[in-house]
């Protein structure tokens, strides 16, 4: 029980920055609004989880996990995208847990190459992602999505600092799943790149379409929305 609640706080900070989002509030972009709250809510979980129980001659600051992780946000932006509309939610919520990922690893004593296959675990997991935004809103599913991102970029790291010290690398390099979302984007409808024409956004449009009541209000609310 100890260990969920503690992971419960993960889910927590993601959500909150996700809320403020939704509201109109002010977020740093990492790497897009809509994947914004990945990055902060695992470095929160590290400052205020984790951080207390390292020795303290072991104990990072803020700085080192966002410059690991800006590293490798730059390098998708550079070598792929980090748009929605470009390559669908693998570009946003797979870079954002590729950053949180590098970010964890680093501050938590992983090396170079640790570091480097954390951010690769969590953006190959998160390849063919579609961006399908319900009623072209960022708030279903991109809310808990980033919790998700979190959660995804915390088990990567878990996974890179517990496996055996060998001299083995790994099969596949950041640059590799960097290239394949790329393509992956590329070839992705644009049915499924923000434009809210397929996926959930179709199939919860379609279930409203057959419910003229339920529709009029969802309309309401969302012409009532600030």
């Amino acid at each position: 029980a100890g260990m969920m609640d503690e992971l419960r706080w993960l889910d927590c900070y993601a959500l909150a920055v996700m809320e403020e989002n939704a509201c109109m509030g002010q977020v740093v972009t990492a790497p897009t609004n809509g994947a914004s709250g990945v990055v902060p809510a695992t470095l929160a979980f590290y400052m205020r989880h984790l951080r207390p129980k390292q020795e303290a001659a072991r104990r990072q600051t803020p700085a080192t996990f966002l410059l690991s992780a800006a590293a490798v946000g730059i390098l998708a932006k550079e070598r792929a995208c980090i748009s929605g509309a470009a390559g669908g939610c693998q570009a946003e919520i797979g870079t954002a847990s590729a950053m949180a990922a590098a970010g964890l690893c680093a501050v938590l004593g992983g090396s170079a190459e640790q570091v480097e296959e954390a951010a690769e675990i969590a953006m190959e997991h998160s390849l063919g992602m579609t961006c399908d935004p319900v009623l072209g809103l960022v708030q279903v599913p991109c809310i808990e999505r980033n919790t998700m991102g979190a959660a995804k970029a915390l088990n990567a790291v878990c996974l890179v600092l517990k496996s055996p010290a060998t001299q083995r690398r790994s099969m596949l390099r950041y640059d590799d799943v960097l290239r394949v979302m790329k393509v992956t984007g590329e070839d992705m409808s644009s049915r499924y790149r923000e434009t809210a024409q397929g996926g959930l956004a179709a199939d919860y449009e379609a279930l409203l379409g057959a419910e003229p009541a339920r529709w009029e209000a969802v309309q309401r609310m969302m012409d009532a929305a600030p």
